[in-house]
């Protein structure tokens, strides 16, 4: 888990604390509701399978990203409630190429799931096709 070390040290004084909506009580933050930092997940992995021979390649990527805090809503300083919380997700990209004696041909797509979240990842626009051509001056055939 990311961490502040500052965050860590005034939860552990004793001086941060919650508000639970349902029953308005305030209470003490412990260690284990603190999320860590802003805009990083605690869990992340990613994962990549190649395929190639002499003419052919193709590749499958995979993204996984856990929920990540966005920003403080309660006022306290730190992001430790579940509104305060961007939900999880997952990218796959795939991707072709063929060679063809000095031209190379790809296609593929990234996040061929769709996954989109307008408020919290602006850039992720959704599944991004592509085609590329590329040339080689050196004959890589002999």
């Amino acid at each position: 888990m990311t961490a502040d070390k500052d965050d860590l040290q005034n939860i552990k004084k004793g001086s941060v604390f919650t508000r639970n909506d349902a029953t308005n009580e305030i209470k003490k933050l412990n260690r284990f509701e603190y999320a860590g930092l802003p805009n990083r997940s605690a869990h992340m992995a990613n994962a990549k399978l190649f395929y190639e021979n002499k003419d052919w390649s193709g590749s499958f990527r995979t993204l996984f990203i856990g929920r990540w805090g966005t920003y403080d809503k309660e006022g306290n300083g730190v992001i430790n409630r579940d509104d305060e919380f961007a939900a999880g997700y997952l990218l796959l990209n795939l991707s072709f190429a063929k060679k063809i004696k000095n031209l190379r041909v790809q296609a593929g797509a990234d996040n061929i799931l769709n996954y989109t979240d307008k408020v919290n990842l602006p850039g992720e626009p959704g599944i991004q096709p592509y085609i590329s051509l590329s040339w080689s001056f050196i004959n890589k055939t002999k």
